[in-house]
């Protein structure tokens, strides 16, 4: 699957709050970080996302546009979170970086001003 591809998954499966897909797209090694979290090792970060959807059970994001930079093994995603019951309406920049086989290794989300 190609970085593009991956992207689509990893916010597809965000979107259907999908913890068995995201474990397929994480190498086992990967990082997230945002505003409030900070989490090393699959584990972790699907952890992490499993709660924010608990907590928030109708978060889901907006996807605007996927850019990928090949050379650099990087691409990011230009998205809005939303949710209803928290009035959320949220443009983020999420940033990845894969592995040689296209695994997302980082995942950065930063809040867009």
């Amino acid at each position: 699957m190609n970085k593009h591809a991956v992207i689509q998954q990893y916010f597809l499966a965000w979107n259907n709050q999908d913890k068995d897909k995201l474990i397929e797209l994480f190498a086992e090694n990967c990082t997230l970080k945002d505003w409030d979290i900070n989490v090393s090792g699959r584990d972790n970060v699907i952890a992490a996302n499993v709660n924010i959807w608990t907590s928030v059970p109708d978060i889901h994001v907006l996807v605007h546009k996927i850019i990928i930079d090949d050379d650099a093994q990087s691409g990011h995603g230009q998205i809005v979170v939303v949710s209803d019951s928290e009035k959320l309406l949220l443009p983020v920049i999420d940033v990845f970086s894969f592995d040689e086989d296209n695994k997302i290794v980082q995942v950065s989300a930063y809040k867009q001003q």
